[in-house]
């Protein structure tokens, strides 16, 4: 296989079906100012034929895939072998092999086929890998909601159904936004996105919902979810206003959001991952877990 780099145009001919909104053009764009360089890479088989392509961005000294999103997408028409998912891996590594190289897929859930052996593939070229724990709500159990709650959860949940609390499907993102950045504020945890990126993506290039849970007068959890793939909703942020964890409003935002994606005909709502370079965040990881969520494992590799 040869690795070649081909315009964006040529990127999108080759490849014209995605996996997810982050594979697309149009969120590819929209973020590549983040990037001192954007390039594309098609692996080419024997017969000249495109195989595999991934798009990476450049910024100090690195290649990454990322650059701007979650995970990156493995571009290609159809399931592609081991060993055409290896010589690409290979070919691109020795391309790249003056630079770092950090590449993170999604969770498996995602392309059980693709993605499986590509974890495999890569593992064996990094030199250095992470794993971070992140977590999903399989909505085909949703139906059992109570039932998959632990002890814990399920008193709080009734705790929450007890407050009087109100929820909207808002169009107001930035009401969605105030709350969340006064979540992480209180946490001391930095927002990746400013609340001009998050309109700038959600106004053409990313469906998104923003639910607000209020209490009197008074906002005291969101949430940001991101029509993400084919039956998948994705959690980017969520959050409790300071001052009021001890009504328990996410455990009743959770059982909202889970709800409405179910009644949506959704299969998964993507909760997120619970870990920065693979270390946990123990009390995220407790809650997630004992909301009913499943454990999978989002990877990077670096070459």
């Amino acid at each position: 296989m040869e690795v070649r780099l081909v315009t964006i145009d040529q990127f999108y001919a080759l490849f014209p079906t995605v996996r997810s909104v982050y594979g697309t053009r149009e969120f590819i764009e929209l973020n590549a100012y983040k990037s001192e360089a954007v390039r594309c890479f098609v692996g080419y088989d024997e017969k000249d034929k495109p195989r595999l392509g991934l798009v990476m961005g450049f910024k100090d000294g690195e290649w990454r895939a990322p650059f701007s999103a979650p995970f990156a997408e493995l571009s290609y028409r159809e399931p592609q072998s081991i060993e055409r998912i290896y010589d690409f891996i290979s070919d691109l590594a020795d391309l790249l092999e003056d630079h770092s190289v950090a590449i993170t897929l999604a969770p498996e859930f995602y392309d059980p086929e693709m993605l499986t052996r590509a974890y495999g593939i890569l593992a064996n070229f990094a030199h250095k890998t992470y794993w971070d724990f992140n977590y999903h709500y399989d909505l085909a159990a949703f139906p059992d909601f109570e039932g998959r709650l632990d002890r814990s959860a399920r008193k709080n949940f009734h705790r929450a159904q007890e407050q009087g609390f109100e929820i909207a499907l808002t169009e107001d993102a930035a009401r969605a936004y105030a709350v969340i950045a006064a979540n992480r504020k209180s946490h001391g945890y930095p927002l990746a996105m400013s609340l001009e990126q998050v309109m700038a993506t959600v106004e053409g290039v990313v469906k998104a919902d923003f639910f607000v849970l209020s209490h009197g007068a008074a906002d005291v959890a969101a949430a940001m979810v991101y029509h993400v793939a084919d039956g998948i909703a994705q959690v980017v942020y969520w959050g409790d206003a300071p001052g009021y964890s001890e009504m328990r409003p996410m455990n009743y935002l959770s059982w909202y959001v889970f709800d409405y994606y179910y009644g949506a005909g959704y299969r998964i709502v993507d909760v997120g991952p619970s870990s920065s370079k693979g270390v946990p965040s123990s009390g995220l990881c407790r809650f997630k877990q004992s909301i009913g969520c499943t454990l999978s494992l989002k990877p990077t590799f670096i070459l």
